[in-house]
């Protein structure tokens, strides 16, 4: 996670109670958002809960039903429809048949970039996606990795101020994976305001400042994970206990379940635990198993929506 960063100053992006309905589908069902400079915020979900639709509105490609998108504009700029956007959609929007030079100097252009300035660009976008030798490469060549690293090469030639990705993480390997939240984290340090949908736990709980879960169309929790975990579970973590037999003994602060072979308490902090192991220490039946976790992005999912399965 980008370190430091939190939600304060002006925004760049706003939403406002913005509705869609979408093939018949209500997508979007009032979201009001905020994006920040400098941020990575997540938005998570399950597969058809408005991500994509989202991304779609905010960049235009949707117009929507209800409800305004603003896009900010910087100081001494007049106009708020000049603030540059990127957008790295989910599936790959890139030149198969062109190489990888090619796909860079029709995206440049179709940004507004050309010249001298387009040709420097290029070189600094090959280096930070790790693709200089690869340039006279056909798109079609590359692995899966490179070719989603190019993909977002291309969305930033024209230094755009907001970011959109788009499950950008998609059928990659682990280390594509790394390189390519290096590539933003390095956005986000200069400034930009980077908003990218998923529905990985890992991505969105290691990875973004900000987290909004979103499930059939509304924002039902957002803020920092850590936020997100207090204002759903409560304490952050957890030790569960285990018995070979019902434990007739009481555990200060453990909740046992009704045939008493398994207990569970909560804990503010980790520094808890050794009065937890003190207690233990001195009952005379020892629990088979101990399990110490902590709260995520799961718990709060299911704490919010339930845990049936829904489509």
């Amino acid at each position: 996670m980008t370190a430091g960063i939190t939600a304060t100053g002006s925004p760049v992006l706003t939403l406002d109670n913005v509705r869609k309905t979408y093939r018949n589908r209500d997508a979007l069902k009032g979201i009001s958002l905020q994006l920040f400079p400098g941020e990575l915020l997540g938005f998570f979900g399950p597969n058809g809960a408005g991500k994509t639709t989202m991304i779609r509105c905010i960049s235009g490609l949707l117009k929507p039903d209800s409800g305004t998108i603003t896009r900010h504009s910087l100081p001494g700029s007049p106009h708020a429809s000049h603030v540059p956007l990127g957008l790295v959609p989910q599936n790959l929007a890139i030149y198969p048949d062109l190489t990888v030079q090619q796909n860079l100097e029709v995206f440049g252009r179709l940004e507004g970039v050309s010249g001298r300035v387009l040709k420097d660009r290029i070189k600094e976008v090959l280096e930070w996606a790790a693709l200089s030798d690869r340039t006279r490469s056909l798109t079609r060549t590359l692995s899966g990795g490179m070719q989603r690293r190019l993909n977002i090469a291309c969305s930033v030639l024209h230094r755009p101020r907001i970011l959109l990705l788009d499950e950008p993480t998609v059928g990659v390997d682990p280390q594509s994976r790394e390189r390519i939240y290096s590539m933003l984290e390095e956005l986000t340090a200069q400034g930009a305001a980077l908003l990218l949908t998923t529905h990985q736990l890992d991505e969105v709980e290691l990875r973004c400042d900000r987290i909004v879960v979103l499930d059939h169309g509304l924002i039902v929790a957002q803020g920092t994970l850590a936020d997100l975990v207090q204002q759903t579970v409560g304490r952050p973590h957890r030790v569960n206990l285990r018995f070979d037999r019902p434990c007739p003994m009481t555990l200060p602060q453990f909740v046992f379940d009704e045939p008493r072979t398994s207990a569970s308490r909560v804990m503010q902090s980790m520094q808890e635990l050794p009065v937890v192991m003190a207690v233990l220490q001195q009952i005379d039946q020892q629990p088979s198993h101990i399990d110490v976790r902590s709260f995520g992005l799961q718990d709060v999912f299911l704490e919010l929506t339930g845990r049936s399965l829904r489509e």
